[in-house]
C-alpha cells in the first residue's frame, strides 16, 4: 500500500459513538470505503476513558463548546451534501454530560 490516502469514501461517518463505531465497522465489513472521523481529540464520545489530565481538558473543552454552542448558528449538514449524494443521521442528542465540576479529596 502506498503512501497516498483515498480521496473518494462510500461512506464519511461523523463521530466516534458506539453507534457511529458500530456502522463504520458494518459498512466496511461489507466491503465500503470508509473514513471515520471525529472532531475530538479523543475517540468514543460519551464512552470515552480519560486519565486525569485527559479529563481536565475535556471539562474544559466541554465548557468552551458549551459557551460557544449557545452563541453561534450551525448550518445544516444537508447543505453540504453535493449531488447524488445523501445524509444518515445515526445520532441527534449532543450531550448526555452538563455541569462538570472537578473536585479532588485527599485524606
Amino acid at each position: 500500500m502506498g503512501d497516498e490516502l483515498p480521496t473518494e469514501f462510500d461512506a464519511i461517518v461523523v463521530g466516534t459513538g458506539m453507534t457511529e463505531c458500530i456502522l463504520a465497522a458494518a459498512l466496511a465489513r461489507i466491503g465500503k470505503n470508509v473514513l471515520h472521523i471525529d472532531r475530538n481529540e479523543h475517540y468514543g464520545g460519551d464512552w470515552a476513558s480519560f486519565n486525569m489530565d485527559g479529563m481536565r481538558r475535556w471539562i474544559a473543552q466541554h465548557k468552551e463548546n458549551t459557551a460557544a454552542a449557545e452563541v453561534r448558528e450551525k448550518p445544516s449538514a444537508a447543505s453540504l451534501l453535493q449531488a447524488g449524494e445523501s445524509l444518515a443521521i445515526a445520532q441527534t442528542q449532543l450531550s448526555t454530560i452538563s455541569n462538570v465540576i472537578e473536585r479532588i479529596f485527599v485524606r
